[in-house]
């Protein structure tokens, strides 16, 4: 869909451009093409954790709320001091299948630009091992990328689990 969105002649973006009286716009550019790939697949994704982080709110009690709201807790105070604390787990959880899940992507960057066009500049681990799979023949190098796709995604979930540990009582 994003694809054709993008289209230089017939592109959704460019026909409201042009009804508005603007110029048409190249949108997959070598200063922007990244950011193309970046917006159909953030929209793709951010409902997934929308639900996930809205379910553990809600597993949230309404008495912890009642009675800060009875100690003069309101607002962004309340967020800060009492949803975040306890969904810090579920914000942990997400975060982790965030950062492993862009490690991965490949779907939505091969249909929107396929071999990394503009001039290879949107190439992602995913993209970048498919073409030399299977556009290069150099197997053993793909090989050599999915493992270091998977020491990454493990190394940044350690951090992740490092650094947002749950303090023991």
């Amino acid at each position: 869909m994003f694809f054709l969105f993008y289209d230089y002649n017939m592109g959704l973006f460019n026909q409201i451009l042009m009804k508005f009286g603007a110029e048409k716009h190249l949108w997959m550019n070598e200063s922007s093409a990244l950011y193309m790939i970046a917006i159909p697949t953030i929209w793709q994704y951010v409902g997934f954790y929308f639900v996930i982080v809205l379910t553990g709110i809600s597993t949230i009690p309404e008495d912890i709320y009642e009675s800060a709201y009875l100690d003069g807790i309101t607002g962004f105070k309340k967020t800060i001091y009492i949803t975040l604390p306890l969904i810090k787990g579920v914000l942990k959880s997400s975060l982790i299948l965030v950062i492993t899940g862009t490690l991965k992507i490949f779907d939505l960057a091969w249909t929107i630009a396929p071999k990394g066009i503009p001039n290879g500049k949107t190439y992602l681990l995913g993209t970048y091992q498919y073409h030399i799979v299977y556009d290069a023949y150099r197997v053993g190098y793909g090989c050599a990328i999915a493992v270091l796709i998977v020491v990454i995604g493990l190394g940044i979930s350690l951090l992740v689990n490092k650094f947002l540990k749950e303090e023991e009582l």
